[in-house]
């Protein structure tokens, strides 16, 4: 008996996962070896709308038909920069930035152009650093021990994501991972310019702080045509840039509790005595919490004074007074609309004596598209990378660690055994052999986010730790105002995708006869 289905909208996630004849078609994949990387990628040269099939791409040559892609817009969103306060930095429109989907490849009719076997339907645009990752078709995929399968480094156009789909099964032993750590959006670069007593959050100058890590709203180029790439405010989920006169970065983020970012992370209170000293920036600040990444820690100081009794700002702390200025931890990301995105990266200490460093790279992204088992005693890591020390003899500040990336789990069949982390990277320490000198210590990365859609997993999405210093005028306080990041997030949200046809493709809305 024949019976026509239209695809209503419960089967809208059919046109994310194309089922098409050529599953498998890359045939079985064992991976052994370190550093192994299966993904092949290209950047949007045209800006492509919903409803397309033809899409102009930088390279085609890497592509055939019958491969799968993940088509998906990396950055572009627009934030607040009309004034220079902490909202600077705060995300107003995400426009189409974390906006993906899998698409099939029909054919590939020259050099810059192919022809997919089902429409957009998303916009997507060449600015906004839409890539094209080729997404490898295995039949079955085991990781040994010893084996890390990977991808590339984020560089601005492409990369920072692992993508893979499996007909069957999917091992990875104990001993093997799947490891996309420090792959995602790039910490902010170190210079060696600096003043005294700035009290900006965004500036064209370098001499008024360090700069700020990638996030969703662009790096270097794009922040300097919105203000600038310099000092503490935080550009969406990267961290903020260290002010003069040398005080830490601020750690990057992925997402978190969106309503309780207030930039200035997680005050460590591990020892009690501390509380004492994070109070004397306002009562109560020791309890406080902020989703994202931490905060850095204060500016410059070169008397040795109690830490537990006077103040941030006084005078009597010598150089720039320890003053508040560290670079704000990145913003937490919203998931809550299906998008998916990099780990932000942390700000750069800043410094003039060539002994600062610069922010740490966030997490990247790692997506397992499944149509049968995900097991094994191994890993998938995606966390991002702990901010830089201080080097030489340490007389600048250390960078903010990088927000945890991302993991996916897409799988019909059973999700067990395997752990999955996405952790925040620890702020960056001072290590420092100057007399009583101190500057401010790195802000630890927000934790990342992990969906899986079926399964009770070892999973963890960590804030890194701050930086400390070690200079003999703050033993008493080691953080000298660096915080941590918050943990980020959880979700079983993800598509289920069990409706098959054989040798055939249905896009959304289309109608098809099964027998």
């Amino acid at each position: 008996m024949k019976k026509t289905f239209s695809l209503l909208i419960l089967f809208v996630f059919v046109n994310l996962f194309p089922v098409y004849a050529q599953r498998g078609k890359d045939g079985a994949k064992v991976v052994s070896a370190a550093n192994t990387i299966v993904n092949d990628f290209t950047s949007l040269a045209a800006d492509a709308l919903a409803g397309s099939t033809n899409i102009t791409v930088a390279n085609s040559a890497a592509l055939s038909p019958g491969d799968l892609v993940m088509i998906i817009q990396m950055q572009g969103a627009t934030i607040k920069s009309s004034l220079n306060d902490s909202t600077w930095g705060e995300i107003t429109n995400y426009n189409n930035c974390g906006l993906y989907e899998f698409k099939e490849i029909l054919s590939v009719p020259g050099p810059s152009t192919i022809n997919l076997t089902c429409p957009l339907i998303n916009n997507c645009t060449a600015n906004g650093r839409t890539q094209i990752v080729r997404v490898p078709r295995y039949t079955s995929l085991t990781i040994n021990s010893g084996g890390v399968l990977t991808t590339t480094n984020w560089n601005g156009t492409t990369g920072g994501i692992l993508a893979v789909e499996v007909l069957y099964n999917t091992l990875i032993n104990s001993g093997g991972s799947a490891d996309v750590s420090g792959k995602g959006f790039r910490g902010g670069n170190i210079e060696s310019l600096t003043s005294f007593n700035t009290i900006s959050f965004v500036s064209a100058l370098g001499e008024d702080g360090a700069e700020k890590g990638e996030g969703i709203a662009g790096y270097e180029n794009d922040y300097d045509a919105i203000g600038g790439r310099y000092c503490r405010g935080a550009p969406a989920n990267g961290g903020g840039g260290g002010n003069t006169h040398n005080s830490g970065g601020g750690g990057g983020a992925n997402t978190g509790i969106l309503n309780t970012w207030t930039g200035n992370g997680t005050p460590d209170i591990s020892n009690i005595t501390w509380i004492n000293a994070w109070n004397l920036e306002s009562p109560g600040f020791a309890n406080s919490f902020s989703s994202g990444g931490g905060r850095a820690g204060y500016t410059y100081t070169t008397d040795n004074q109690d830490a537990l009794t006077i103040a941030p700002g006084n005078s009597s702390w010598g150089g720039d007074n320890r003053r508040i200025a560290g670079g704000l931890g990145g913003r937490p990301l919203d998931y809550t609309t299906g998008r998916i995105f990099l780990g932000g990266g942390g700000g750069a200490g800043d410094g003039n004596n060539n002994c600062n460093a610069p922010g740490s790279n966030g997490g990247g992204m790692a997506y397992f598209l499944s149509y049968g088992t995900i097991g094994g005693a191994g890993q998938i890591i995606a966390n991002g990378d702990s901010g830089s020390n201080t080097v030489s003899i340490g007389i600048d500040a250390p960078g903010g660690g990088g927000g945890g990336g991302t993991v996916v789990l897409n799988s019909t069949g059973a999700i067990s055994g395997i752990s999955v982390t996405a952790d925040g990277g620890n702020g960056g320490n001072q290590f420092i052999n100057f007399n009583f000198e101190a500057e401010g210590p790195g802000g630890g990365g927000g934790g990342g986010y992990i969906s899986i859609s079926n399964g009770a997993i070892t999973t963890q999405i960590f804030g890194g730790s701050n930086g400390i210093t070690d200079s003999p005028a703050l033993t008493e306080f080691p953080p000298n105002g660096a915080t941590k990041g918050a943990n980020g997030l959880e979700s079983t949200n993800v598509f289920d995708f069990t409706f098959q046809v054989k040798n055939d493709t249905i896009c959304s809305g289309a109608t098809t006869v099964l027998t």
